[in-house]
Order: structure tokens, then sequence, then C-alpha cells
């Protein structure tokens, strides 16, 4: 191969993995939701240094992949976690392994930007994360009831 050659398969290589991380405007006015809550001693010893962020967003219904004459399945939609200037920090399914839900996420201390997935009424909110407290965020407007968390 020629130097050429070679100088050019790098370009394309480097100029191929190189992609900006997922950002969003978080400017604007935005709610804050969320009350924080001590965890329990069992969560508190899987801890190193992070919170937990709970959301309770709203209820999809889905086809029962088991049975599809049933009656559909409902489980908690998805949301995304940013940091205060936008930067993508994660994505949240918030159904589980056995579609049970919501599913508790481990973050830093800290201030963050949350989307839900759905659109609904406050889909876009600030929450605080506190280290060794749960952050539990619940909005009447998403679903009639709130359901028990285990």
């Amino acid at each position: 191969m020629t130097r050429l050659g070679i100088t050019l398969l790098v370009l394309w290589v480097v100029g191929g993995c190189s992609q900006r991380p997922e950002t969003i405007d978080t400017s604007g006015s935005h709610p804050v939701f969320g009350t924080t809550a001590p965890m329990t001693q069992e969560a508190k010893d899987a801890e190193v240094d992070t919170g937990r962020l709970l959301v309770l967003t709203p209820r999809i219904p889905e086809e029962n992949p088991l049975d599809y004459d049933a009656s559909p399945l409902t489980q908690y939609s998805g949301y995304t976690v940013y940091t205060e200037d936008g930067h993508k920090v994660a994505y949240e399914e918030n159904h589980g392994v056995r579609l049970e839900g919501p599913v508790d996420r481990r973050l830093a201390p800290g201030r963050y930007f949350v989307r839900l997935d759905e659109p609904a009424p406050g889909r876009e909110f600030w929450v605080t994360v506190e280290r060794g407290r749960v952050t539990r965020v619940e909005n009447r407007l998403w679903s009639g009831t709130i359901p028990e968390v285990k």
C-alpha cells in the first residue's frame, strides 16, 4: 500500500470514529420535580458515591408477546438524563428485565435535566440527585393512580 493510501485509510478510520456526544438545549423554564428519601441500608451498602433516581413515567400499553389475544401489558416508558449543559448522561428504558418497573438509576450527585420518551405534560424537568438518597419523581398528570414501588 502506498503512503497516500495509508494516509487516506487512517483519515477515514479516524474521521468515522469521531462522533459528537448527544446534547439538547436545556434553557428555558422547566419545572423541578422529585423528592428525596433515605435509602435502605441494603441499597446504601451497594453504593459507592452515588444517589438514585426513580421516575414513575407514564405507562404505555404494549401487546403481550406471549399471547396476542390477552389484554395489553402496560409498562413504564423510558427517559433520558442530561447534564445541566445538555450532554446525555444515560438512557433508562424504565421497565427492567421482567418488564416490571419503574427502575431506579444510579447517578453521581448533581443536578440533571430529564426528558421523558412519551409526550406528556411536564415531560422535561430538572431533578437533584443526592449521595446516598433516592430522588423519586411522580406526576399525577402522567397517570390516574401512582402504583406501589417495591
